[in-house]
C-alpha cells in the first residue's frame, strides 16, 4: 500500500508482520508520518529515505529495548537513515536529514533525536534520526524535549546550536 509518491506502508512495519493485522490506527498515523514529515524531506533533499523502524508491535518493541510508552507503538514515529549521494556519503545526508527537519518542519514534529550512536557502540551503522508526530507526550514546540541529542543509548540531552559541528 503507497502512503506517499517515495513511502510504501511495507517499509514502516517489521519484517513478517503480516499487513492485515496492523490496527487501522496504526495505518493512519504512518500515513500522517509519511505526508507531513517525510515525503516532504525526501522531496526537498532529493535523497532516499530508508525507515529503520517505524511502527512496532509490542513485543518486537521490548525485543529492541523501545521505551513502554514509545511513539513507534502507536506508528507515530520512524528511526531514518538518508541515503547517499554520489558527492555526499550517507552519514552527512542523515546529518542533513535531521538539520532539514529541525529546520523546516518544526511545529509539525513532536520529537527529533539526533541519534549517534557509532563511537559508543563502535558500530559505524549506529547513525539515525528518530522523528514523530506531535501527540499528548510530545505536543511539538512546548515540549523541553523538542529536539534533542544522544550519542549514547538512552542517554540525551537537549539539541544546542553549538552541536552544528556535529555535522
Amino acid at each position: 500500500m503507497k502512503l506517499t509518491a517515495d513511502f510504501d506502508l511495507s517499509e514502516f512495519i517489521p519484517e513478517g508482520a503480516p499487513s492485515r493485522d496492523i490496527p487501522a490506527m496504526v495505518i493512519e498515523n504512518l500515513l500522517d508520518l509519511a505526508t507531513t514529515l517525510l515525503q516532504p524531506a525526501r522531496d526537498a533533499l532529493g535523497v532516499a529515505i530508508r525507515i529503520g523502524s517505524g511502527w512496532r508491535p509490542a513485543d518486537k518493541n521490548a525485543a529492541v529495548g523501545g521505551a513502554s510508552a514509545s511513539d513507534h507503538l502507536e506508528g507515530r514515529a520512524a528511526d531514518l537513515q538518508a541515503a547517499a549521494l554520489a558527492e555526499r556519503t550517507w552519514e552527512e545526508m542523515t546529518f542533513e536529514l535531521f538539520d532539514w527537519l529541525r529546520v523546516h518542519r518544526m511545529g509539525f514534529f513532536g520529537q527529533l533525536i539526533l541519534e549517534d550512536h557509532r563511537e559508543a557502540l563502535e558500530k559505524p551503522e549506529k547513525l539515525w534520526v528518530h522523528v514523530s508526530l506531535r501527540t499528548a507526550k510530545h505536543p511539538g514546540l512546548a515540549d523541553p524535549n523538542l529536539v534533542l541529542v544522544s550519542n549514547a543509548p538512552k542517554q540525551y540531552r537537549p539539541w544546542m546550536p553549538e552541536h552544528e559541528a556535529l555535522a
